[in-house]
């Protein structure tokens, strides 16, 4: 044999050698890579038809699905590729997996187009791939790509991150699939938000400076991170009948992610994540105001003051009577006016509403009780008066709607968008309320929301099912073209969870994001932005008159108290003058002993 051979078949022998020794060591290392990603190891079929090391990566020691790249995306794992087999474009695979969580590694015999192939990835905004590649050392190289940079934006530059030795062991221990490490600092790039507009959460001027509440979040977000946001204003449908827009292009991934206020409930669709929740939205009923039962005849009467007010009143009118009679009996002072029980009654009853009789007390401790009693009725007749105001000229007020039971009992016609159907629909088993609000439930099909919130009112024949800070705020806007009024029921029939962004799942700036937002929330930083905020008003006087404060229980105590003292000091008087009286009778008593005693005779007639 010529020496030209024996050549060839040294370097053949020797490269042969050399692959079983890396692909050895490949499958030394690969669980241990793997084992950060805490998921089931799968390979594509077509690649392991061409491969001719398969039965080594199929018996190492992991969970392990094969499949085809048309049926990849019905499987959510870490996927061990071989590129150089050239049996699969990876671009296809990319557009395949629809469903988030999945993780890509790459094993290569050099890192010639690592560049190339990570670009893939790049291109479709993944970032949970790690590429092996031996180590002229020894070993396995790790390598990854950091798609931030100084200048650079999406960047797919190989970098080696970490070496695995041979037996599987790391020498850094680092997680090449780490988002953390790769999006903490975005170094300026642009990123485009599709930012919803919706008033008065945000909305933007001709300029383009965000406005509203989540104004100062949008900001710091983009300042944390280091980005520029590149905003894409997309308006927000209020009784949209489909998915909105701007959910529909976050699922698309034609953004980088989406910002504003998002519902759980309304907004939830498949391929959609949320960030952290800030806030709880409200979802109950826009009705029009004084819409509720009449009240019957009696009620201004007797509900002017609450029931407590009226124990108050009730105990002061049992123990006044019973006063007056034993200061009138006990009284040494003759008090013929008042020892009249029918006398006695109408006198109680007459100053109780501030009429006079000519009755005038005599004894000292029932002039006091008189005077406090007299202070006692003019601060509860004035408050009684000040509240219930005329009972001729002003008729009872019909009441509002304040529960979802007392709207399904009223004949009003209950309607809304196809989304607010979704979500009674979707809550319509844990309670028969929403179950009968479900059954009545119109659905509106193409109308301005602000324009069915005005018909509500102003026609007041219909309920509105939205959010509260919906109802408020288009009520907030409309209401200048009428006097009429919308009342909001406080009671919540449905609550859902609030998120100030939204991502495609899976999306590189989720985690970087949801750390952001989460820090201003347990800080408080995010309270504090708030903090001035108020909830909508939505009341308003019909009449344009000025709302009386109710008299409460606190001030009661008052003239409650000011009676006791009353009853205190008349008694403590009664016991004074009693006592002075049996001491001032004593006196006489020893005057008249002391005269009849000593009494000088009257002089004799015969001496006359």
């Amino acid at each position: 044999m010529s020496l030209r051979w024996l050549t060839v078949i040294s370097v053949l022998a020797v490269g042969n050698s050399a692959n079983v020794t890396f692909w050895d060591t490949m499958v030394e290392c690969l669980p241990t890579v793997v084992k950060n990603s805490n998921a089931q190891v799968v390979f594509l079929e077509e690649e392991l038809k061409i491969f001719n090391a398969t039965e080594k990566f199929l018996r190492m020691p992991l969970d392990r699905s094969v499949v085809d790249v048309e049926h990849s995306s019905r499987v959510v794992g870490t996927f061990v590729l071989f590129p150089g087999s050239l049996a699969v474009d990876y671009n296809k695979l990319t557009e395949a997996q629809t469903r988030a969580g999945s993780k890509y590694i790459l094993l290569v015999h050099s890192i010639g187009k690592l560049f190339s192939l990570f670009d893939v990835w790049v291109q479709k905004r993944l970032l949970d791939v790690a590429a092996l590649a031996p180590s002229r050392y020894g070993g396995v190289n790790v390598y990854t790509f950091d798609p931030f940079k100084p200048g650079r934006c999406w960047d797919a530059e190989p970098q080696r991150v970490d070496l695995c030795r041979p037996g599987g062991t790391l020498a850094l221990g680092v997680d090449p699939f780490s988002k953390r490490n790769k999006t903490s600092d975005l170094h300026g790039c642009r990123i485009e938000i599709a930012a919803m507009v919706k008033q008065p959460e945000l909305y933007f001027d001709t300029w383009g400076t965000p406005h509203g509440l989540l104004e100062r979040l949008y900001s710091e977000l983009a300042e944390t991170l280091n980005y520029k946001p590149v905003p894409f204003v997309i308006r927000h449908e209020a009784s949209a009948t489909s998915v909105s827009d701007i959910v529909r292009t976050i699922a698309k991934g034609i953004f980088d992610f989406g910002f504003g206020r998002f519902s759980h409930l309304v907004d939830g669709e498949v391929g959609i994540s949320f960030s952290r929740q800030t806030g709880v939205d409200c979802f109950t009923w826009g009705v029009p105001s004084h819409a509720g039962t009449k009240p019957s005849d009696l009620a201004p009467f007797l509900f002017e003051f609450p029931r407590e007010m009226w124990g108050y009143i009730l105990l002061a009118a049992i123990s006044v009577p019973i006063a007056f009679k034993i200061l009138v009996v006990l009284s040494p002072v003759g008090e013929n006016a008042f020892r009249s029980n029918g006398f006695l009654a109408l006198f109680t009853y007459a100053t109780a509403f501030g009429i006079s009789l000519k009755a005038e007390p005599h004894s000292d401790s029932l002039r006091l009780f008189v005077s406090h009693w007299l202070l006692y009725c003019l601060v509860v007749a004035s408050a009684y008066q000040a509240s219930m105001g005329s009972l001729i000229t002003v008729p009872s007020e019909v009441g509002d709607i304040e529960s979802t039971g007392a709207l399904l009992a009223s004949d009003l016609r209950l309607k809304g968008g196809s989304k607010m159907f979704a979500v009674l629909n979707e809550s319509a088993d844990t309670s028969e309320v929403i179950r009968k609000s479900l059954d009545r439930f119109e659905i509106i099909v193409s109308e301005e929301f602000r324009q069915i919130v005005y018909r509500a009112y102003t026609n007041k024949n219909m309920a509105v099912f939205s959010t509260s800070r919906d109802l408020a705020y288009a009520y907030l806007v409309t209401r200048m073209d009428t006097f009429e009024s919308m009342h909001i029921i406080k009671e919540c029939l449905v609550k859902s969870a609030t998120s100030p962004a939204i991502f495609r799942k899976g999306a590189p700036l989720e985690d970087s994001i949801n750390r952001a937002v989460s820090g201003f929330l347990e800080s408080g930083i995010l309270n504090f932005w708030e903090k001035d905020i108020k909830e909508l008003p939505t009341e308003r006087n019909s009449t344009n008159m000025a709302m009386h404060k109710q008299f409460t229980k606190k001030q009661m105590k008052a003239p409650i108290l000011f009676l006791l003292v009353g009853h205190l000091l008349a008694f403590f008087t009664l016991f004074s003058e009693l006592c002075i009286a049996k001491v001032y009778k004593k006196k006489i008593n020893r005057k008249k002993v002391f005269s009849s005693t000593f009494a000088i005779p009257p002089p004799s007639t015969f001496l006359l």
